[in-house]
């Protein structure tokens, strides 16, 4: 079968219109004003760019990529249906550089990459799914059953670690409860301790904190993260990370060169 490319941006097709039961195969460009709306069914395999667009919820794209840079995606329930649910996501690619993602949703046999954007969503990342977090503002995280959250940058302030699921923070300086792990460049250890205040800096420079309780706050809650004691939390240290401060100062000094450059 022949496969199409909609850019919506040129306005070749109004994807605003595409609903129910329609299909599109190939490339998807979703612009500022357009919208894939509920219950809309692509073709497996497509590549859908979201770059000012909104996709509603109950979308279903399986063994596809989805880039979103811009713009709404309601990523969704894999076909458990339910208030809030939406974009089904089985087999596929998302990578998120911008924009926001909301929703109740379901991550199978995914890849997920986080680079920007916000996400404040419910829901799972389940079996054989690989989340990779290197920016962005992630400020509700989904439950981590038995999927493999890696953080290496970004600001994410609630996790969610359940039985079978992984996290690992890459970073350095870590603490718990103020007292430094020692760690040697590329080391990763596993932390069996709970109820403690893990501390650190973020491969990216970002100084995180989280109190490892094991008490689960409801999704509603102002601190509904956790971590079971049966999840399996990692802790790899990368090469030395700038402080924040000296972040701070390298960036004077930016400036400053390129004055003293420009006066010359």
């Amino acid at each position: 079968m022949k496969n199409y490319v909609f850019n919506l941006l040129a306005a070749c097709f109004l994807l605003a219109g595409l609903s129910g039961d329609a299909t599109a195969q190939g490339v998807i460009n979703l612009g500022p004003g357009d919208v894939i709306t509920s219950g809309t069914v692509i073709d497996d395999g497509t590549t859908v760019n979201v770059i000012g667009g909104t996709i509603e919820t109950n979308v279903d794209l399986s063994n596809g990529e989805l880039n979103i840079s811009s713009g709404s995606v309601a990523l969704g329930a894999n076909g458990t249906g339910g208030a809030g649910s939406g974009f089904t996501n089985v087999g596929n690619l998302v990578n998120l550089s911008g924009g926001d993602v909301g929703g109740f949703f379901q991550l199978t046999d995914t890849i997920f990459n986080i680079s920007g954007g916000t996400i404040e969503s419910f829901g799972l990342f389940d079996a054989a799914t690989e989340v990779n977090i290197s920016g962005g503002t992630v400020t509700r995280f989904p439950d981590i059953f038995t999927g493999t959250v890696n953080i290496s940058g970004g600001d994410v302030f609630a996790i969610r670690l359940f039985a079978g699921g992984t996290v690992n923070f890459f970073g350095d300086n870590f603490t718990l409860d103020g007292q430094e792990i020692s760690l040697a460049v590329g080391e990763t250890i596993e932390l069996d301790q709970r109820n403690q205040l893990l501390g650190g800096t973020l491969e990216d420079g970002t100084v995180f904190s989280h109190e490892l309780t094991t008490t689960f706050g409801g999704f509603f809650d102002a601190e509904p993260g956790g971590f079971s004691a049966a999840g399996t939390l990692l802790l790899t240290r990368v090469a030395a990370v700038p402080e924040p401060s000296a972040m701070v100062l390298f960036g004077f000094a930016g400036v400053l060169a390129v004055s003293r450059r420009r006066r010359a």
